[in-house]
């Protein structure tokens, strides 16, 4: 939810700005595989669909 509002508010602020597309990379690519921690993205609220999300 946190990064919706966020993602809104960059928008706003700077329409060409790229923030969305290199969030949606970074927790495509690069975000750590920390399941043995109980650690996902699942875990920090993103829900199923964020990667249907206009970023």
């Amino acid at each position: 939810m946190l990064l919706c509002i966020t993602h809104h508010l960059m928008r706003a602020i700077n329409p060409a700005s790229s923030w969305g597309k290199r969030l949606k990379t970074l927790m495509e690519n690069d975000f750590p595989d920390l399941n043995h921690l109980d650690l996902n993205l699942e875990g920090m609220g993103v829900d199923h669909a964020w990667r249907e999300r206009d970023w």
